[in-house]
């Protein structure tokens, strides 16, 4: 009864890791079948009109790549929170691999913090690449999300390298 909680957002993890893996690929399979969307989806997310309509097949497919990489970091940080609460669940807090898993969750947000800052001057640049000179775009941004990405990627890292040194004292 008392890890009955953690056992709760353990599988609730898991199961929304789950939903937002086959959202991503039938967005993924969207955007493929129908191209016309990604322009939509561009014009939105990067405030600009300025690229060719429809997108040609190897600009869809670069543009997938790169939005697939923050897809990809979430759901890998989804399985790393969904593993951390199942030890945790089954009472073990303070092992080794709940810190290991606190270390890996530090690097990825680090690394989600880059790719969120990397990735939006990729696409507008994929999108922008054929256009003539002068109309070609460069888009460089900073958010609060970023920052507060590395603030808690950093944190992580460092409580989970703070843990792991613990643990090995202690054993």
């Amino acid at each position: 009864p008392r890890f009955d909680k953690p056992r709760r957002w353990s599988l609730r993890l898991q199961y929304l890791s789950i939903f937002f893996g086959l959202t991503c690929f039938c967005f993924g399979l969207l955007f493929i079948i129908w191209p016309e969307q990604l322009n939509g989806l561009l014009e939105a997310q990067l405030g600009t009109t300025k690229f060719e309509k429809p997108m040609p097949d190897w600009k869809v497919t670069s543009l997938l790549a790169v939005f697939a990489v923050s897809w990809i970091l979430w759901l890998y940080t989804l399985w790393l929170l969904s593993t951390l609460f199942g030890h945790y669940a089954k009472g073990r807090i303070f092992n080794l691999e709940p810190c290991l898993i606190l270390r890996k969750l530090g690097v990825v947000m680090l690394f989600s913090a880059f790719i969120a800052f990397i990735s939006p001057t990729l696409a507008v640049l994929i999108a922008t690449v054929d256009n003539p000179a002068g109309e070609k775009a460069l888009s460089i941004s900073i958010s609060s999300p970023m920052i507060y990405s590395l603030m808690a990627g950093g944190l992580l890292l460092i409580i989970g390298q703070i843990m792991t040194k613990a643990v090995e004292i202690d054993d």
